[in-house]
């Protein structure tokens, strides 16, 4: 990674040394923003990454729509289950829910219509 500059360094005197500085800036962001994110999210990250409470993570596992990677411990007596996610899992089932919409109903036209064709006669 570049080294950040000193705030002691004397200010670039031409052109050429405020280009040089910036692509060391960018390259700097770039290497930051390139480094390698965990591979399993945890519920809270998983959260953050969805953009829901942990309480709704929490319910869309128990509801089954979220695969989800389950680790048992042993805490004491019982055993404690601990949940992962891949970030692939979690855009899955974005895209998955994303092109269901939910359309309600319009009560409005739903009125019994007369019907064009007399059967019965005029």
């Amino acid at each position: 990674m570049a080294s950040r500059p000193n705030r002691h360094e004397a200010p670039p005197q031409n052109l050429r040394d405020v280009l040089k500085k910036i692509e060391e800036h960018l390259a700097a962001l770039r290497a930051d923003r390139d480094r390698e994110t965990p591979t399993w999210l945890t519920v809270s990250d998983a959260a953050r990454h969805l953009q829901v409470s942990r309480d709704t993570m929490e319910r869309l596992i128990a509801s089954g729509a979220l695969r989800v990677s389950t680790i048992a411990t042993r805490l004491g007596k019982g055993v404690r289950s601990r949940y992962r996610f891949k970030r692939e899992w979690l855009d899955d089932y974005l895209n998955k829910t994303a092109t269901k919409r939910f359309v309600q109903p319009d009560t409005r036209s739903a009125r019994r219509q007369k019907p064009e064709i007399d059967f019965i006669g005029d």
